[in-house]
């Protein structure tokens, strides 16, 4: 094994343990319990239908939270063609965490002499790992792309421990929404269309075409990323190779395409009806746009700074790479102009805007080219202050789940919607700025053991009152160790002993 490699074998194994360690292992009420759900019947009853139960969280003593009694119901899932409830996400992300899920039922059936442990808790936790598995498999693919870019080994480590631990990448290891996974798939398509571009191996139209295969499959909009790919291909293919990519492009698509049509009328009865009642395209597009990249709570220059200097070389990079550019270019365009004037552009209650997730390595990846230029002296230290600064952002979002501020500003004030408004436009309300000290006083209170004994109890109080539905006692669990307590899920399966 070459250095170089043993290098980046160390490095990769070093991201895969922080991901994993840093991870939440909890799953929220709504989008990814409706997602797990389908994972989980689909394994044990072979059944699409999810339920929808109401859990109330109550009120808590301080520093816990809630301090109002909350209600909410456990999935997002919509009537269907049956009488029964089905999800109305993308099947990928259900069908790929069903090995996670069945080694986690493994642990679960070993573990089952631990009351302590809601019923279900490993698969829980297993499925929570998909995440953090999905933003090294992106980290990974972003290090071969760089490299295929023709920048250095120490560059692209540099750039690939940035997209992960100073962009809003990071916290995503406590979600299982599906932007990470939709990361990691456009990366692979990215990486494959330009290994094609340069070698015409047929090998990297397989992964081309498995790679738009499964984006679609996770989400049916990320079809948006098709008509760019294509336009890459036609421009840099010469015009007797056309028939090879289109095969493969047009068979990847179209199989998806069908399988997502059957898989609407199973759930809905129509092919058509994707169970997306309430989407709308209705926000003026300048402010959808505004929010995206520049609100002090949703844009994404504030959380994710490293693509700053990603912008800055943008010209020096085209020079070496136009082909490379304009795609990484439409794909912004794309997404943009798809996701502006999109009703629910915000995203809801996450991390930054996360419908952006997955095109943050197109607008990091030209900062290298000013990690490498020596004839600039403020350029290699002008990019580390970026990368620390958006560390620093990342962090206490890590430490501390951040819907620990949003639930008391929003979900506990008279006047929600405005509230909400404010965390997005305004640079006080913003979670950027008040993430640092709900993370502090809450690491603040637990130096007191009291601190610690008290949430205990407040556990076993939950275990007591826990619905009769296994689900809907874990999510009332985990609700609670997400809101208060330091977010990692080693010390969440300790205090369950």
């Amino acid at each position: 094994m070459s250095r170089t490699c043993f290098a980046d074998a160390t490095f990769l194994l070093a991201l895969l343990l922080i991901l994993i360690f840093s991870a939440g292992g909890h799953l929220v009420a709504g989008d990814e319990e409706t997602m797990f759900r389908v994972t989980q019947n689909l394994v044990t009853q072979r059944s699409l239908a999810v339920g929808k139960e109401s859990v109330t969280l109550p009120s808590q003593p301080p520093p816990f939270q809630p301090r109002q009694e909350n209600t909410f119901e456990t999935t997002s899932a919509v009537p269907g063609r049956d009488g029964r409830r089905y999800a109305k996400y993308g099947i990928g992300q259900s069908l790929a965490a069903i090995p996670l899920f069945w080694l986690g039922n493994l642990g679960d059936s070993a573990a089952a002499t631990r009351p302590a442990w809601p019923t279900g808790w490993l698969a829980r936790l297993a499925v929570s790992m998909f995440n953090p598995l999905m933003l090294f498999v992106g980290a990974w693919l972003f290090l071969l792309l760089g490299r295929a870019m023709g920048f250095k080994p120490a560059t692209t480590r540099w750039l690939a421990a940035g997209l992960l631990f100073t962009t809003m990448a990071w916290p995503y290891v406590k979600t299982f929404y599906p932007q990470p996974a939709v990361m990691s798939l456009l990366l692979l398509v990215v990486y494959a269309a330009v290994q094609w571009n340069r070698t015409r191996g047929r090998k990297w139209l397989l992964l081309l075409g498995g790679g738009l295969f499964g984006i679609i499959l996770f989400r049916a909009s990320a079809l948006i990323v098709l008509p760019v790919i294509c336009a890459y291909l036609f421009f840099t293919t010469p015009p007797r190779q056309h028939r090879a990519w289109g095969i493969a492009v047009a068979l990847s698509a179209f199989s998806a395409i069908a399988l997502t049509l059957v898989y609407n009328w199973l759930r809905f009865g129509n092919m058509l009806d994707t169970g997306y009642r309430e989407v709308a395209w209705t926000t003026p597009f300048l402010l959808g746009l505004y929010g995206l990249l520049f609100s002090p709570g949703k844009g994404i220059i504030f959380y994710a700074p490293l693509i700053l200097p990603g912008a800055a070389a943008l010209f020096p990079f085209a020079k070496k790479h136009r082909a490379e550019t304009l795609l990484f270019g439409g794909l912004w365009a794309a997404f943009l102009l798809f996701y502006s004037p999109y009703n629910f552009w915000t995203g809801g209650f996450n991390w930054g805007p996360r419908f952006l997730l997955p095109l943050l390595p197109f607008a990091i990846l030209p900062a290298g080219t000013l990690m490498e230029r020596t004839d600039i002296p403020w350029a290699q230290r002008g990019t580390a202050v970026f990368l620390l600064v958006g560390f620093l952002i990342q962090f206490p979002a890590v430490l501390v789940d951040h819907s620990r501020y949003l639930g008391a500003s929003v979900l506990e004030s008279d006047t929600p919607a405005e509230s909400y408004a404010r965390t997005v436009f305004t640079l006080p309300a913003s979670p950027v700025i008040r993430q640092w000290p709900v993370a502090v006083d809450l690491l603040d209170a637990y130096r007191h053991s009291e601190t610690w004994a008290q949430a205990h109890r407040q556990i076993a109080v939950l275990q007591q009152r826990a619905p009769d539905s296994p689900n809907a006692s874990a999510l009332l669990v985990s609700e609670f160790l997400r809101q208060n307590t330091i977010d990692f899920w080693w010390i969440h399966l300790w205090m369950l002993h």
